[in-house]
């Protein structure tokens, strides 16, 4: 009982998932690694906020519509400019919000983020042109089958209808 046991092979079977080509003994001195954490400054945040960069074609938190309580009272009392695609909902207002809204209706979550992308990205490129207010672009089911030009198109020809676009002269 106080005998250690013969010495025998190795009883364990090699898994799937081992290693079996890596090579066995000293590997040299270990890679470098990270050399700190990086730091962003506050103005870089703000950079990345938007409102504060003053880059005309950023679209940060300060432009968003926020919270169901503030679509409800576009949609109640703001004007209706429908379209093929989507409709715009647009109610006046000292400063410009802008809110998407892409309903189930539409399609799976997959199609709705993208045209959630594709009408975000079109109002950024036309947003400094654009008169203050409050702005909803609600998706319709034909939005689905649509490509970006489309809506894109779409979405000037229906600021154009709505008189949106600020004058030259100011």
């Amino acid at each position: 009982s106080a005998q250690e046991a013969p010495e025998e092979q190795s009883t364990r079977f090699p898994r799937p998932d081992d290693d079996q080509g890596r090579p066995q003994g000293d590997q040299g001195p270990p890679r470098p690694g990270p050399q700190g954490a990086l730091r962003i400054t506050a103005l870089e945040r703000d950079d990345c906020a938007g409102a504060a960069s003053g880059h005309p074609y950023r679209l940060g938190r300060a432009f968003s519509l926020g919270r169901n309580k503030q679509y409800r009272l576009v949609y109640r009392r703001g004007q209706s400019f429908p379209g093929r695609s989507m409709v715009l909902i647009y109610m006046r207002d000292k400063a410009l919000k802008v809110g998407f809204s892409v309903s189930a209706k539409v399609g799976g979550a997959v199609t709705r983020n993208r045209l959630r992308r594709w009408m975000h990205e079109d109002f950024r490129m036309l947003r400094p042109g654009l008169k203050p207010g409050k702005y909803v672009f609600a998706a319709r089911s034909a939005a689905a089958h649509t490509g970006h030009r489309a809506m894109g198109e779409e979405m000037r020809r229906l600021l154009t209808r709505a008189a949106l676009f600020k004058e030259e002269g100011r």
